[in-house]
């Protein structure tokens, strides 16, 4: 696929995240807001895997077990923020009652939003790095600005960051599991 149309579709896709990002901000669209944005990350995460295992983006000589490796380096931070919205999906469709019906308790709303903008963090950093990605395939890199070299390592260490960010978005939903299932009552 020409590169030009690779990063149109990602910026399509990340507007479509940027849709769900702002129907979160609506009352009791949690769920909505999750489902379009595991719904987007889904259509990224088999684009990136097709991309990866595109004949004519390997060498030839690489095994079978190379072409999985490379799919996986490429694609697994898509996936383990998909896991974790499918999670998040998870507690507010099992708990809706306990979230809207009645007050959850404080704690809850504090953590249901610091994983909120946990997620707003993971997922621009993970759409810089799929258009930077496809831009490097490009694009030559003369003369660089100090604006570039940061970019270039706030890129060069993205995957680590959107890993820190989602590891610690893990423990977030865990423990709003633990608040909602555990420490409330249906009325």
């Amino acid at each position: 696929m020409n590169a030009e149309y690779t990063i149109r579709f990602l910026h399509i896709l990340a507007s479509v995240v940027i849709a769900g990002l702002l129907i979160f901000l609506l009352p009791q669209a949690e769920i909505p807001s999750y489902i379009t944005i595991f719904l987007s990350l889904l259509l990224s995460f088999l684009f990136v895997t097709i991309q990866t295992s595109n004949p004519e983006s390997r060498s030839s000589d690489s095994g079978i077990l190379t072409s999985i490796m490379s799919i996986l380096s490429q694609s697994y931070n898509i996936f383990f923020i998909l896991l974790m919205l499918g999670f998040l999906i998870l507690i507010f469709t099992s708990y809706k009652n306990k979230i809207y019906n009645t007050d959850p308790p404080q704690e809850f709303i504090t953590l249901k939003w610091i994983s909120y903008v946990l997620l707003v963090f993971q997922i621009g950093l993970l759409f810089m790095l799929l258009i930077n990605e496809v831009k490097d395939k490009l694009a030559t890199n003369s003369g660089k600005t100090m604006q570039r070299r940061f970019y270039d390592a706030l890129i060069k260490n993205g995957k680590v960051y959107i890993n820190l960010l989602t590891l610690i978005n893990y423990f977030i939903t865990i423990a709003l599991y633990i608040i909602i299932a555990k420490f409330t009552t249906d009325g």
